[in-house]
């Protein structure tokens, strides 16, 4: 299954109103203009834009509420690694990209865009010059000068699977991008039948 890259899966159910509750993105910025660091684990990423080498969007993670995580084992998946919603906030001296990495514990991710980032936000997979395309896990990449890429969908709206030891980020984030973020092993997406679905 190394082969999926980014995979729309519109026949997956729409998450009703009442259980995407989250907070307002405008409220999680702290008085003196970082975010709230406190809500979960991020990563500070750098890029290289322009010559210039500047922040990337700070993710900030929260765990799923009750009503969340009991509509998406009634509905979607019953078994998981995690599952968490992620809020990006661009700020005044960040770059407009989430840095280019490999996730830590995900094999796969299956996700949810409940606010996009903006109309040319991108999900965008690459490959770094003589390195395979998958990669080892927690990796983040600086120097984009050697990347190619590999693939890139806007938005995009509706699940999508998309494989996290492929580098990817997401580009041209002009507004705060919350989704709900899945996490699954290659196990896991056969045993709750995503792949029948593709």
């Amino acid at each position: 299954m190394s082969e999926l890259f980014i995979i729309l899966i519109p026949s997956l159910p729409t998450p009703p109103t009442e259980v995407l509750e989250y907070k307002s993105p405008w409220n999680m910025i702290n008085s003196d203009g970082t975010t709230i660091h406190e809500l979960g684990i991020y990563r500070q990423m750098n890029k290289l834009c322009n010559g210039k080498l500047m922040k990337c969007c700070k993710p900030a993670s929260v765990h799923a509420s009750d009503k969340l995580t009991n509509w998406v084992k009634d509905n979607l998946v019953s078994e998981y690694k995690a599952l968490r919603v992620n809020y990006y906030i661009p700020l005044a001296d960040t770059c407009n990209s989430i840095g280019i990495h490999t996730d830590k514990l995900s094999e796969f991710i299956l996700l949810y865009n409940i606010e996009t980032g903006g109309p040319d936000a991108a999900t965008t997979l690459w490959q770094q010059q003589n390195f395979p395309l998958y990669r080892e896990p927690g990796l983040s990449i600086e120097n984009t000068v050697d990347l190619t890429k590999v693939c890139q969908v806007v938005g995009p709206t509706g699940w999508y699977l998309i494989n996290a030891r492929i580098l990817h980020s997401v580009e041209n984030v002009i507004t705060p991008r919350i989704n709900i973020q899945i996490s699954l092993t290659a196990e896991q997406l056969q045993k709750n039948g995503l792949l029948n679905h593709l």
